[in-house]
Order: structure tokens, then sequence, then C-alpha cells
């Protein structure tokens, strides 16, 4: 099973529901009765908050206790509740939550997206708007999405021939609690205009017949004894009977339980009430028309959707002060949940595609429905790889919907620059991306960026032997030794030379220093003890016309003497120095034209690559020369040297070695400054710290047997 939605209307008296999973729309009925519209009543009984049919049958027994119209109360403060005072978010929280239960229940997975119709008065910015969406939140759905209820009607199935798509429709949608209206063309997603009037609904209707009878039948419109509560709730019961029989009938006659009296009532009666409501709502229609430029005559129709278009009256009085034909939704009591129904069906395809740009490291931008959005949760990480089309995020618009965003490419979240709550904007920076692995790559080997840390200056950065993360760095002439993730400095306020240069030994246990002149003067090379902070010196040696170097370990490095500088023609390769006595120690069987990688594990000349091992003496070995790709910097190789990387064109190229004594390529990292000085590897070669670019990036890898 897919995604599974649900689609909640909450009326003023009822509520329905629906869910939606691999494109079907399925309505849910209240177990406690097997209707389709569910009560929407709440009732304080004693310390619990009871909801629905439960509330219902304790109205007249908890008369003070008892709110059934909760949607009008949003935004006017708190209502009062038997002895206590309480906000009507709460109280439809307590709607959706029970809402929720039973969704999850008979969906077998829990439900957490969750569709809200909400009426066309609720624009952004609108308090309501935002209280609708913070009570799906509260009542446990991760996912809230609103659609108006006007546009949510419009896509619902009509009675009668379905209208041509692109035809201009008026969707006309008196409920029991507010009327809307939308003129929308069919076939086409969102409104062009919509309109909405207070006090001409369903529940108005109610109360201008409840005045009628109240006097005929001696009911007080204000006490508050226990007898005055109950003698209104009994009135109020039958003046929705006498509505709803009159819909049918030309009279109606009941018994008023509160006195036993019989009580008849005509439709003449009920539509002179109904009149100036309906004049009302038609002028709402006029005004949304006026305001799209839009004469009556240029629609094809008009939809009738909410309980009350069911009264004969309201099509026949619309048709005829508009003069357009109507056609009613082809139930409109569930109008407005069918047509969000049908919009949730199609809400797996809502995605928007970022754009990239630049290199190396990319900003991802989304081009957002609507221009602005609320970011309401990212779903990957940072450090985490994606694919293409995969959703990074959600965002809400400013219209109530929910879009995924999705990725354009292969990446890996580098940092992300929203929180969730934040409101973005299209072409906003979200997302630095960088270069991960290729597919086949991420086949044969795993890898995860643990974090990506700025450090302005840095040239190197590893493990300390206890599992730190440690950071040198050269900035403004001075150099700093830092933990990234906590931003504590162990070494800091050492001036050093403007050609300065740092580098760690394999096992990151020494720092060594370069500090002087790097061509013609004295090269002073100093090896600084990180394991007890702030840093002795282990030893130096002094130099003169250094071409290169790099650390072989914590005694010994390599050096590439420059024979112009030096004058000593004889050189024909580097030289191993131990520093701790300044000896020379050997020349290892290597051109003069060479790079080395970090920890001088793999070095390279303009056509040959070797791996270099440490042997039982100061000197190390070197392993077959290879063919190397003259578009591939050495930078760093595992302790077994079964795996390398090279630098290329902003990527971190993994490679392998094979029995043949060659390598071939198996993935790709991305760095996120683009820039690489340095690589090292942990000592069990499962984590990996790059830097270069002012940043430090952390990696975790798992090598394929």
């Amino acid at each position: 099973m897919g995604t599974v939605i649900l689609v909640f209307d909450l009326g003023t008296d009822t509520a329905a529901m629906a869910l939606v999973a691999d494109g079907e729309v399925r309505f849910l009925a209240e177990p406690g009765t097997g209707l389709l519209n569910w009560s929407s009543a709440i009732c304080l009984d004693e310390d619990e908050v009871v909801v629905g049919t439960a509330a219902e049958n304790r109205r007249q027994s908890r008369p003070v206790g008892y709110r059934a119209e909760i949607k009008r109360d949003l935004g006017r403060g708190p209502v009062r509740l038997g002895d206590r005072d309480v906000e009507p978010l709460d109280l439809v929280v307590a709607v959706l939550r029970q809402a929720r239960t039973v969704a999850s229940r008979d969906a077998g997975v829990p439900v957490d997206h969750v569709l809200l119709t909400v009426p066309a008065s609720y624009g952004p910015g609108d308090p309501r708007w935002d209280l609708m969406i913070a009570a799906g939140e509260a009542a446990g759905f991760t996912v809230v999405e609103l659609i108006t209820e006007p546009v949510a009607a419009a896509l619902a199935p009509v009675a009668g021939p379905a209208f041509p798509p692109g035809s201009l429709i008026l969707v006309y949608d008196l409920g029991g609690g507010t009327f809307d209206t939308a003129l929308v063309r069919a076939g086409q997603e969102g409104p062009l205009r919509t309109g909405s009037v207070d006090g001409c609904a369903g529940r108005d209707l109610d109360a201008a017949i409840f005045a009628d009878l109240a006097g005929q039948l001696g009911v007080a419109a204000t006490g508050q004894t226990p007898l005055d509560l109950l003698r209104r709730t009994q009135l109020a019961d039958l003046v929705r009977l006498l509505k709803h029989d009159l819909t049918d009938r030309s009279r109606a006659t009941f018994v008023f339980a509160g006195t036993g009296e019989t009580v008849t009532y005509e439709r003449e009666r009920l539509e002179a009430h109904a009149a100036p409501l309906l004049k009302a709502t038609v002028d709402c229609c006029r005004r949304v028309l006026a305001d799209a430029g839009v004469e009556p005559g240029q629609l094809h129709g008009v939809v009738l959707a909410g309980g009350v278009t069911r009264m004969p009256l309201v099509g026949a009085y619309v048709g005829e002060a508009l003069g357009v034909p109507v056609q009613s939704a082809r139930d409109p009591q569930f109008a407005v949940a069918a047509g969000a129904g049908r919009y949730a069906a199609g809400l797996s395809d809502r995605l928007v595609t970022g754009e990239l740009a630049g290199a190396g490291a990319k900003p991802v931008r989304w081009n957002v429905p609507g221009g602005t959005g609320t970011l309401l949760a990212w779903t990957v990480t940072n450090g985490e790889s994606y694919r293409a089309g995969q959703v990074l995020g959600r965002v809400r618009t400013h219209e109530g919907g929910v879009w995924g965003l999705a990725a354009p490419a292969d990446g890996v979240v580098l940092e992300r620059h929203a929180d969730p709550g934040d409101l973005v904007h299209s072409g906003d920076w979200l997302v630095t991306s960088g270069r991960s692995g290729s597919p086949s790559a991420a086949s044969q080997f795993t890898y995860r960026l643990l974090g990506t840390y700025s450090v302005a200056g840095a040239k190197c950065a590893g493990l300390l032997p206890d599992g730190r993360l440690v950071a040198a760095a050269i900035e403004d002439h001075e150099l700093r030794v830092v933990t990234p993730e906590s931003g504590e400095v162990l070494i800091g306020g050492r001036s050093v030379g403007e050609a300065s240069e740092i580098q760690l030994d394999p096992q990151v246990t020494t720092l060594f220093l370069a500090d002087g002149e790097r061509y013609g003067g004295d090269y002073d090379l100093t090896a600084i003890d990180l394991t007890s902070i702030p840093g002795s010196s282990r030893g130096s040696v002094r130099l003169r016309g250094v071409k290169a170097w790099s650390v072989l370990d914590a005694d010994h490095v390599i050096v590439l003497e420059n024979p112009v500088l030096t004058r000593n023609w004889s050189v024909t390769g580097p030289s191993v120095i131990r520093l701790r006595d300044g000896t020379t120690v050997g020349s290892p069987d290597l051109p003069m034209d060479l790079e080395f990688g970090s920890g001088a594990r793999i070095v390279a000349s303009k056509d040959e690559l070797w791996l270099l091992r440490p042997d039982r003496g100061d000197m190390p070995t070197k392993g077959p020369a290879m063919w190397r790709n003259p578009y591939v910097k050495p930078l760093a190789a595992t302790s077994d040297r079964a795996f390398f990387l090279a630098y290329a064109e902003e990527w971190v190229v993994v490679f392998r070695m094979t029995d043949t004594q060659d390598y071939t390529s198996i993935g790709r990292l991305g760095h996120s400054a683009g820039v690489i000085t340095s690589a090292y590897f942990s000592p069990d070669d499962r984590q990996l710290v790059i830097a270069g670019g002012n940043e430090v990036t952390h990696w975790e890898i798992e090598w394929p047997t």
C-alpha cells in the first residue's frame, strides 16, 4: 500500500471522512452509528472530552458541557464548557485525534497525512488557517494540507453530464456553518476567484426558525437554568427536523418534546426566512464574478454543493437570480469530501524538481508553486546520499497544498539552509549538494557523510587516537589546531611565515609545520606532538631548496629537492629524512617529478603512479608502477593499499586495486568546498576526513570485500 491520506471535512454540525490509498477514495462510516456523516460535537463529561455520537448522547444530560459549533469558534477565544474555559483549538484537536485513530485502525497502518477542508474565508494570513494546520499537527499528523471547500466541491461528481474541460463554472457551496463560492475552470487546478459571506448559512436559517418558534412554545432565549438549557436543546432538534422534512414536503408536523405541543410549519414560512439569506449569497457570487471580469452569461453553469442546497428553493433562487443553468453535485452533503478525495488521490504526483547551479558544491533551489510556502520537514539529513527524483523535503504553499521537493540529480546533502517552519520563496538556496557516487558505485561500496564543518584556512584534518576530529589551519599568518565539532582551540597564537605549509602523519599523532622561505632560503620543518596539547616539539630539521615534501610517519618525511636552487645536480630522486636526528636514511627508487598524496602512501609522476608501503627499516617500499590518468591527482590510500583516492575535477574518485596490479574506479565522493588539500583515513580505514576550501568533511565508509 502506498501513502494513505485521510480526507477530513469538518462541518459545523457534522464531519465527513475518506481514506485515499493507491488512487482509490473510500468513505469511512462512524463506528457508533454506521453513518457517513459523523457528528462533530464535543461534550465535556466531568474530566473527559467526548467526541461525536458519544457527545450527542450526552447532549440532554450534560447541556452545559455540550458544544456543536467548534469550527465557528476558532479564533474567537476560549469557550465555556461546564465549569471551565476551553480553547476551540483543543476541541478541534480532539475531533481530529479521534479521526486519526479510526482511520489508522481501518487502514491497518498509522495515517500521518491529512487533507483538511476549510472555508474560503480562511485565506492565508487568516489566523484560522494557521489554527487548522496547528490542530492537525497536534493531533499527530506529520503532513497537514488544506484545501478550500468550494475548490474541493468543484472536483466532486455532478448529477447529470459532466462539464467539458475548460468550462467556466461557479461553485455555490451553502453548508451548515458557512457559505463559500469559487470561480473555476473544469479540469484545471486552483480557483480563479473565491468569496465567502458570514451569517447566511444553514445554522443562520435554523436561528431564524428557532426565534420564530421560541415565543410560540415558551422557550426562554437567554435563561441559564438546567431546564432552560434543555428546552433550547429540544427546540434546536425540532428546528432541524422541520427544515429537513420541508425539503420534500410543503408542510411538516412534529411534537415538541419539551411541552408535548404539536407544531406545524409550512414551506412558505421557511422560505420567507431563507430569502434574505439567499440574496446575500447571490450578492457574494456577483462580486466574485465582477472581480474576475466575468459576466454571468459567460458561465457554463453553477454547481450546488452543501447540505442546505437540497432545499428546492436554493437551486430555483440561484438559477433565476443569475440567469444560469444550475446543476447539483451528485451528493451535495458530501460534495466537499468527495472532491477533496479526488484531489488527494493525485497528491503523489505533486513534486517540484530543484535546480542546480555552479560546480562542485552546488546550491539547490526550487520554484515553489505560488511563490512562497512554509517548509514542513526534511526527509534527508546532512550527509545523506540521494537519487535524482527523490523527495528531499516538503513545503506547504500559501494555497494549502503540500509539495515534495524533488532532487534534480544524484548527490549528497552537505548542508540544509532552512528549518521546518521557515517561510521559503521560489529561488531560495535551501540545500547545498555535493557530488555522490554513481549508481554503479553505490552497489559496490557505501558511504555516509557524518558532518561538514567550516574551518577558516583549513589545510589538513584527521582523527586523533582518542577519536576526536581535529583540523589544522593557517589564517592571517597564524597556526591554529581546533576540534571542529566543539570549536575548542587546541593550539593557537603561533605565528608562521607567509609560505608555511602543514601536514599530518598518517596516524594523526603529529603535525608537521614547514616554516620559512619555500624557495631559496632556509626551510624549517618541525614536528609538533598532538598527543600532548598544547603540543611539544618532537624534533626539527633545516632544509634548503625544497620542491615537494610529505610525511611518512611521526618520525620520517620524504623530501624532494630542487637542484636548481641547491645546485646539487647529483640529485635523482627524493630522500627520506629521520626527524629526531636529521639523518638522511636513503633514497627510494622514485623519479624527480613527483606529487605526493597525504601520508605519502601514494605518489605519482607525470605518467606513472605508485603505492608506497612501510618497510621494516626507515625506507618505504614502492609497489609496481601503474599508468597514471593525467586528469587525477594523488590524494590518499588505505593502510592496506587496497584502495586509494585521487582528486579530479572537484571529485574525490575512489579506486580499487585489482589482482593484476591495476586499478579501477568504484565510486566518487564530493567535498563541499570543491577544493581539496588533504585526506586522512582512520586507523581502521572506516572513516575519512577531507580538508580544503575552508571546510572539513567527515565520512564513514564501508569497503567492498
